[in-house]
């Protein structure tokens, strides 16, 4: 069982930060910045690892806003502020960069916005469904309830 955690990266202009996946014989997909959890680390700082390795970046963890089953264990997905980051190759590290059959791993911004979600391929389906619906009803993310403070 290994859990996973995900950065909800927006910057300071409002877009969403996502990795747009190029992998052989399929359709490209995005996904968010994040990755496995090591063994004694924490969640915070599993998130802080993988977000420096994959995209160099730092950033405020402002709130815990959604949790997803996955293969036996859990999905945390965090919502955070963007200070920096690089889209550079030689600033990023970790596995996904040193192996070619991984495929390529893309930084691109999307507006935080329907429309522009909507055109994507975000995965996982159900956090793509959790941010749309959000989006749609014009909630403002950073107002949801931190799950962090509600878990036992």
């Amino acid at each position: 069982m290994t859990n996973r955690v995900r950065a909800l990266p927006v910057t300071p202009e409002g877009s969403l930060l996502t990795i747009q996946r190029i992998r052989s014989g399929q359709d490209p997909y995005w996904v968010l910045p994040g990755g496995g959890v090591e063994d004694g680390e924490t969640l915070e700082a599993a998130l802080a690892r993988e977000l420096r390795e994959e995209i160099a970046a730092t950033v405020s963890i402002h709130s815990l806003v959604h949790i997803l089953d996955h293969d036996g264990g859990h999905q945390y997905f965090y919502l955070t502020r963007l200070h920096s980051w690089s889209a550079q190759a030689t600033d990023r590290t970790g596995p996904e960069f040193t192996d070619p059959t991984r495929g390529e791993y893309n930084v691109q911004l999307i507006p935080l916005t329907v429309e522009a979600v909507e055109t994507i391929d975000l995965k996982p389906g159900p956090l793509a469904q959790f941010l749309l619906t959000h989006l749609r009803a014009g909630t403002n993310l950073f107002t949801l309830p931190d799950l962090r403070t509600t878990q036992t």
